[in-house]
């Protein structure tokens, strides 16, 4: 669709607090004046991570067999993870994540 574009912008926050702390990633309230009144936002406070599309010479793509416990399975997909620490090199964490391929439960499809 041509001419649709996000466009950067903000809202007044009176307040922001913790309403979850995980071990990967906690849950941040914010009350938020959208113009009309204060609503209360939850969002996913993330560190960031990165995806991997790893494709070879025989146009084979790299793809991790791993269990997601949300669903009881163990799924395929593409190898992605987070940063391990703030500020760490995207490609870095992405280089990491490709070499994890080498292990079994892994498969070039």
């Amino acid at each position: 669709m041509k001419g649709l574009t996000d466009l950067p912008a903000s809202a007044p926050v009176s307040t922001t607090d913790l309403a979850f702390r995980g071990v990967k990633w906690d849950v941040v309230a914010d009350m938020v004046d959208l113009g009309d009144g204060e609503r209360r936002r939850e969002y996913v406070a993330h560190p960031g991570a990165v995806l991997v599309v790893a494709v070879d010479d025989e146009e084979r793509m790299l793809l991790i067999n791993q269990y997601r416990h949300p669903v009881r399975m163990r799924l395929w997909e593409l190898p992605a993870g987070l940063l391990d620490s703030p500020g760490e090199d995207p490609a870095a964490a992405a280089a990491r994540r490709a070499r994890r391929g080498d292990r079994p439960g892994r498969a070039a499809l």
